[in-house]
């Protein structure tokens, strides 16, 4: 997967719940349902496959943008393309994506018409407005993705070997269904730890929470009723094959 692509992994969990969920007559009710255990495995997998990767490819971004070929973020006076994870830039038209100063700590990412060429594109549009402080910087995200969103904060605490990123009400939205991020993660060389709720919205579905985190290393999901705050499933994350295995509580 392309790292750019990884900034709409986790809206494309909303098709998940459509193909599920199907559609309904006008005329009748919507009906709740409980998520089963096929929708908890690709829930969960999407999920932890997107903790994974998207911290990282964010703290390389903050690197990347800190380069002298950047401007070094905020030294800059002017804007300047964002520099590429990939490719020399992180869009595929250098000037839809720019970072500008707005001061003598504060940037922001400007996206405008954003677009990865090939078989799956991806709009992007909107700002991160980056605030640096030491080898902490936060970030405020206000994007439109595809016909998704992106809202909400994200701390990243950049070290030697690892990255702390803690999540705010980090939201992606997209055709009904919201995911909302919070906690802490660390991302080190031999391998990650902490935990992250992320809290799922879906019309036609009850709400339910997953706590994703790594005891003794072990990528394992636990998945909750929002309503009653009883565990649903347990789950476990196997990175090679980016694919969860989930059994009832």
């Amino acid at each position: 997967m392309s790292k750019k692509r990884r900034w709409l992994a986790m809206l494309s969990i909303a098709s998940l719940f459509i193909a599920v969920g199907g559609c309904s007559d006008d005329d009748d009710p919507i009906q709740t349902q409980q998520v089963n255990q096929e929708l908890a495995e690709e829930v969960a997998a999407g999920a932890m496959d997107f903790l994974l990767e998207f911290g990282s490819d964010i703290a390389d971004l903050i690197e990347a943008a800190n380069a002298p070929k950047a401007g070094n973020m905020g030294r800059q006076i002017e804007c300047a393309p964002i520099p590429g994870l990939e490719s020399d830039f992180f869009c595929t038209v250098p000037a839809n994506g720019e970072i500008c100063p707005v001061d003598e700590t504060t940037t922001q990412w400007v996206f405008s018409n954003c677009m990865e060429t090939g078989v799956e594109p991806g709009i992007v549009d909107g700002t991160v407005t980056v605030t640096e402080s030491g080898n902490v910087y936060n970030l405020d995200f206000n994007l439109d993705v595809d016909d998704g969103t992106i809202d909400g904060s994200l701390q990243v605490e950049l070290g030697d070997p690892c990255v702390s990123l803690t999540y705010t009400d980090l939201e992606f939205d997209e055709d009904g269904v919201s995911v909302t991020l919070n906690e802490t993660i660390t991302l080190c060389d031999s391998g990650p730890s902490g935990s992250v709720s992320a809290t799922v919205s879906a019309t036609g579905f009850q709400r339910f929470i997953m706590d994703l985190s790594f005891p003794q290393g072990i990528p394992t999901i636990v998945i909750t009723s929002a309503t009653t705050m009883e565990p649903l499933f347990s789950c476990t994350y196997n990175p090679i094959t980016e694919s969860a295995s989930c059994f009832p509580w």
